[in-house]
């Protein structure tokens, strides 16, 4: 009558079961909508946000994470292997007690060597010969055989300002916990990495005296102001377990310490830098043991910095992925050039080495492969049992496995050496390096490797396409300049005359 509409009369939902029903799915698709915004905006399960993220768990990375934990920054830590040492979280299959192979310092051969571990903890990179480069937590601080050998003063004079190596030196000492040299000029106690020597064999020391008598000078410390000469070597170990960068500074109980503990995911690939501008200021990344291109995308950003410490190869083949690089390669594959720099990926520099090897007629070091299948149907089995043994009730360094099958070298300057500094190793090894078939038995052994440590030589790593999950391509740094072969052949003749003696 008043010439309007009244407003619709509200509905009411009959108080009954369907209405509980259908105010109970309502209540559960808010709460399901909710969660995955969170998922999302929290990506993985941790915060989506970070001071610095690092790429990459090896040695360099281990580092990094660890001081900027302990300063009190968060860290995230992106690994795309998997967990190695029991103190890093790993849960390989125990090959002495309760210890892994990558625990167990005589292990590292094997973990190059041994399908079983190596088909998992290894990147594959097509190449004639194939780089061994570790995809795990703890980098190829897991496959090494721990020696502790830092640059020498020259090294670091070519790094530029910040660099020198009285830039570097209190870092070293920090880091150290030295057994045999204390607190000194140029070592540290009380530090995360435990530096020591190890038992000796009767064949290492025969050499060390042919080594005195071929007129070499005796070296009390390689890490000291001369090098040149004969010693023992210092390792990374602490009682009888491998000490790694990985492990002293990412190990759950040092971790413990740390005002900001560094949240560390393994199986974690950066496949992207998320870069605005010209800064980079995140990652993209995927989870999973052998993740394919329709893993889905994770993402992490950096308040501050992103740290890139994923090795010489996969490093550049992160920055190419991410459209930094020479522009032509980049564009032809399909990806956004977002800084060209064609230096990414050139100037790839790796040691070269030969072996030499000779028959003795004594043997007292014995090399035990470790595993279920291994341990049985090797030589000397129970000798290796009373090791093993030994190893897992606690008396890890009287145990053969405590060690990294050496303790003995020498560094010599060759007359190609550019510098004062020596451009060879000879590091012995008391056993078959190259474990052949022999035409007859021998009572065993010994194997000499000879390295050059100054190649000329320089390789490069590509993209083979823009797939994050294609191998790069790689060319070796191997014998590409004909003087590299040189500086061998001398040490091979030395090695001769020194046997000799």
């Amino acid at each position: 009558a008043r010439g309007y509409l009244a407003p619709p009369r509200a509905r009411r939902w009959p108080r009954d079961g369907a209405w509980m029903l259908r105010e109970v799915g309502l209540l559960l698709l808010l709460a399901f909508s909710a969660w995955s915004i969170v998922r999302y905006l929290f990506a993985d399960g941790g915060p989506a946000v970070f001071d610095y993220i690092v790429v990459g768990g090896g040695s360099t990375g281990a580092v990094v994470a660890g001081r900027l934990g302990e300063a009190g920054y968060s860290v995230l830590v992106l690994e795309a292997g998997g967990s190695t040492q029991i103190s890093l979280g790993g849960d390989a299959e125990p090959v002495a007690g309760k210890w892994t192979i990558f625990d167990v310092p005589l292990g590292w051969v094997q973990v190059l060597s041994d399908h079983r571990w190596s088909k998992e903890f290894q990147w594959v990179v097509p190449a004639d010969p194939p780089p061994a480069i570790a995809r795990g937590l703890g980098g190829c601080g897991i496959h090494n055989a721990m020696l502790y050998m830092r640059g020498r003063p020259a090294d670091f004079a070519e790094w530029g300002a910040g660099w020198s190596w009285d830039d570097v030196l209190p870092f070293y000492k920090r880091s150290e916990d030295n057994e045999q040299f204390g607190t000194s000029p140029l070592h540290g106690t009380g530090g995360p990495v435990r530096v020591t020597t190890v038992a000796s064999d009767e064949l290492s020391d025969f050499f060390l005296d042919a080594f005195s008598t071929a007129g070499l000078p005796h070296v009390e410390d390689f890490n000291g102001p001369d090098r040149i000469g004969f010693g023992r070597y210092q390792f990374m170990i602490r009682d009888g377990l491998r000490d790694s960068a990985a492990a002293a500074f990412l190990g759950a109980d040092r971790r413990a310490g740390y005002r900001a503990p560094p949240l560390v995911k393994t199986h974690a690939l950066a496949t992207r830098l998320v870069v605005e501008g010209r800064r980079v200021v995140g990652v993209e990344y995927v989870r999973g043991r052998a993740p394919t291109d329709k893993a889905k995308r994770l993402r992490a950003m950096a308040r501050h910095e992103v740290v890139l410490s994923a090795g010489a190869v996969m490093t550049p083949k992160l920055l190419l992925l991410s459209g930094v690089g020479e522009a032509a390669k980049l564009r032809r594959l399909g990806i956004t050039l977002v800084y060209d720099n064609p230096a990414v990926g050139r100037g790839l520099a790796d040691g070269v080495y030969a072996i030499m090897q000779w028959a003795t007629r004594k043997r007292n070091f014995f090399k035990c492969r470790l595993g279920t299948q291994a341990e049985e149907d090797q030589p000397h089995a129970d000798y290796c049992a009373q090791q093993r043994a030994m190893y897992a009730a606690g008396h890890r360094s009287n145990s053969s496995l405590g060690s990294p099958g050496m303790s003995v070298g020498a560094f010599l300057r060759s007359p190609y050496a550019k510098g004062p500094e020596p451009d060879l190793q000879l590091t012995v090894h008391p056993w078959d390096k190259f474990s052949r078939p022999w035409s007859k038995r021998l009572v065993g052994v010994a194997s000499m490797e000879i390295a050059n440590n100054h190649p000329a030589s320089r390789g490069w790593v590509e993209l083979r396409s823009s797939r994050f999950t294609d191998p790069p391509l790689f060319a070796g740094p191997y014998l590409r300049d004909a003087n590299d072969s040189r500086p061998l052949q001398w040490a091979m003749r030395q090695g001769r005359r020194i046997a000799g003696l």
